[in-house]
């Protein structure tokens, strides 16, 4: 396959870019891809276009409620282990304290 940059003339066609994703067309007399000359494109067949616009689109439709879910979780459980930890530490100050009071020594364990 070959590759064509930002900013470079090409022919009549359908060019999907690599780094956005997005699809330009060129019309019937050429033109000029968008971009700076770091911008990668590839030639697509208007079929592939018709085909994987749609299952972009699905696929952004399934996943991003789903990253949602995964994000939540992420912050629930983060926020569970530091209230577990700080419990875990306010009882072993608790013991320190009390054995202290007793004039006994605090079992390290």
């Amino acid at each position: 396959m070959k590759e064509y940059r930002g900013a470079q003339w090409t022919k009549e066609g359908t060019y999907w870019s690599l780094k956005t994703g997005e699809f330009v067309s060129i019309a019937k007399e050429g033109g000029i891809l968008p971009g700076e000359g770091d911008r990668r494109y590839v030639r697509t067949p208007i079929a592939l276009v018709i085909i994987a616009g749609p299952m972009m689109g699905l696929l952004y439709l399934i996943f991003l409620p789903l990253l949602g879910i995964v994000g939540l979780a992420s912050f629930a459980s983060q926020r569970l282990a530091q209230r577990v930890r700080e419990a875990g530490h306010a009882a072993r100050v608790a013991r320190e304290v009390a054995a202290h009071k007793r004039g006994g020594v605090v079992h390290k364990g």
